[in-house]
């Protein structure tokens, strides 16, 4: 964000032309850990928090993942030009706030999979109604040293061409835990997820 005056600074639009507000907020972060590091003469880093929590009472709505969305109320453009200040979107009742935040597929909450307890029954796979799940052999996976150096870890003595993995479609899981429920072992569980950045002061 620098500029050819030593003390002055550009950034959001002024920098970039017109995008969007979360372009501007991000523009501006950079500057000001730039005008820090300038007038400090050290740098601003970040440090990752990763914090999980077990949500042992986890449930959601029967059906919710097939509630349709409520189409907002707004007032017909003959009433929104009659002034500058009339209201356009009318808003929810009660009833149809809970129904629409009752959409949410919580992505915050996850599965998280025990393979010590596991002993391969396939319920969860049975069990899951996106059917984003599956036991495949481990020849099934796309293999790399991080990877195959977990796998030698998990597995011990067992060969390769002997197990089986538990795979997980993320992209069109719903979070009903019903997997969980299923589990006859208590190998799968489900988990709130918490990301959080904080920033460091590093000298240089």
């Amino acid at each position: 964000g620098s500029t050819s005056a030593p003390d002055l600074y550009d950034a959001g639009d002024l920098a970039y032309g017109p995008k969007l507000l979360i372009h501007a907020v991000a523009s501006g972060k950079a500057v000001a850990r730039s005008i820090y590091q300038r007038v400090t003469g050290e740098r601003i880093g970040t440090e990752s928090v990763e914090l999980h929590f077990p949500a042992a009472a986890y449930e959601r709505e029967e059906g919710y993942e097939k509630i349709a969305r409520i189409p907002l109320r707004t007032e017909p453009a003959t009433k929104r030009i009659l002034s500058q200040s009339s209201i356009v979107e009318r808003g929810f009742t009660e009833d149809e706030a809970r129904s629409e935040a009752a959409r949410c597929l919580n992505c915050g909450v996850n599965t998280i999979f025990d393979g010590q307890k596991c002993v391969l029954c396939g319920g969860c796979v049975d069990v899951c109604p996106e059917a984003c799940l599956q036991i495949v052999p481990l020849g099934a996976l796309q293999r790399n040293k991080s990877l195959d150096g977990v796998l030698r870890e998990q597995l011990q003595a067992v060969p390769f061409d002997e197990a089986s993995a538990i795979i997980k479609d993320e992209t069109v899981c719903i979070r009903c835990a019903l997997c969980a429920e299923r589990c006859p072992t208590g190998a799968i569980t489900m988990e709130s997820f918490c990301f959080e950045e904080r920033p460091q002061c590093l000298v240089d």
